[in-house]
């Protein structure tokens, strides 16, 4: 039984949740804007009894496109990011992801 609880542990050490790094903006901004105004959106996750990942992966640049869209620009500048973790006892915890900035719009 203790060999069974030691394979099961090591298991879900070496198969624990990972995730690549991701970029927001790929451009910088270009020479002409037009600042449109100030934004925020929010993207969340949640862990299922802290292990099972939904909605997890892409919080961070679903809240900049929600950011974006919200003011029907093309790019945000100055962001700031924050985030927040909600523990809810034996369900798992949820991590949400605020995104803020100028949104800005693309002249010609």
């Amino acid at each position: 039984m203790k060999k069974l609880l030691l394979i099961i542990f090591i298991c879900t050490v070496v198969t624990s949740c990972t995730s690549v790094s991701q970029r927001l903006s790929s451009n910088p901004p270009p020479e002409k804007y037009q600042m449109i105004g100030a934004s925020d959106c929010t993207g969340c996750g949640f862990l299922l009894f802290d292990f099972i990942p939904i909605a997890w992966r892409g919080m961070t640049k679903r809240a900049y496109n929600c950011a974006i869209e919200s003011k029907g620009g093309d790019d945000l500048i100055s962001p700031t990011i924050q985030e927040s973790w909600y523990w809810i006892p034996l369900i798992g915890s949820i991590r949400c992801t605020n995104v803020a900035g100028i949104v800005i719009k693309k002249q010609p």
